[in-house]
């Protein structure tokens, strides 16, 4: 049986505006903090990111929590828990086990142990057999966080076998899922606009701040600002304009700068912002930028 994490009642709770939060457990903005003596079922197999806070705020001394997935999540989550990473119950995929096999062992063990709650963290493919397996668990609950609310809510048939299974399974999933979740406010109401049959839209913060983690910094000290924006070149999921402005309040302050775009440059628009950084880099001195792409740190614009 978990222990109880205290150091969540340190938390002080923030506005859903904020990326990054401070929680109170007793907060009336976030149900999902009231869940007591639950069986808590967790499915993540990308984003072991996003699914800490969800460990994290859950963990609440009397729930217990089964994590589904595979091993470099896992190792990368046990990292981060540290000790407390024994607090969860942790069902792994095999290396040389199918995705399909995988599910197919989750819906059994599901039925094994009559979750209260069961949350699919994160699903990029497959929707049909997760579907599946939620139809075929009909005791359990489940929540589904959405990353891509247009790529899941506006899926078009397209042409082949494939696509139009995967336009049927994303279907399923959201027609089958009790309810969902968005690490983001503003995603949140969008996601809410398609949902109209009464099933719950809500928000859950993307991280969280621990105070038994955070670092002091003596700005006197700083020479360089480093600034790191993770996630690949994409204007639309992200607001590059607000970096550029902060670069130029740093260079009225005689201050350098770095800025780190940690992720590939496959978006559409990564050209052009890689050119504006470019053209940002010429005229002003002490402005640096790099970008994190294939596991190489390159560097496209010097001092």
């Amino acid at each position: 049986m978990p222990v109880n994490y205290g150091k969540l009642s340190n938390f002080t709770q923030l506005t859903e505006g904020d990326s990054i939060v401070r929680i109170s457990k007793g907060s009336p903005n976030y149900k999902i903090l009231q869940m007591k003596d639950m069986t808590i079922g967790i499915y993540e197999s990308e984003h072991f990111e996003t699914v800490y806070p969800v460990l994290r705020i859950l963990d609440n001394g009397t729930n217990h929590i089964t994590v589904y997935t595979n091993i470099s999540v896992a190792r990368q989550l046990k990292v981060q828990l540290g000790a407390d990473s024994q607090k969860f119950n942790w069902v792994l995929k095999e290396e040389n086990q199918s995705i399909r096999s995988f599910i197919g062992a989750i819906s059994e063990h599901v039925k094994q142990k009559s979750f209260d709650f069961f949350l699919l963290n994160t699903v990029s493919n497959n929707h049909l057999l997760f579907a599946r397996m939620i139809k075929n668990n009909p005791n359990t609950s489940f929540y589904l966080v959405v990353h891509d609310v247009n790529n899941l809510m506006l899926s078009k048939p397209g042409f082949g076998l494939r696509k139009l299974i995967r336009h049927i399974g994303k279907k399923m999933l959201v027609n089958n899922c009790k309810g969902f979740f968005a690490i983001s406010s503003r995603t949140t109401n969008y996601l809410a606009g398609f949902i109209n049959d009464g099933r719950t839209v809500q928000w859950f913060p993307g991280a969280i701040y621990e105070y038994a983690n955070s670092v002091s910094i003596k700005t006197e000290e700083i020479s360089t600002l480093k600034v790191v924006v993770p996630g690949t070149l994409d204007s639309r999921r992200r607001n590059y304009q607000q970096v550029f402005k902060l670069a130029e309040q740093v260079f009225g302050k005689q201050m350098n700068i770095e800025i780190c775009l940690l992720g590939g440059n496959s978006g559409k628009d990564s050209v052009a912002l890689i050119e504006q950084c470019r053209q940002l880099s010429k005229g002003t001195k002490g402005f640096h930028f790099m970008i994190f792409q294939n596991c190489l740190l390159r560097n496209l614009i010097s001092k």
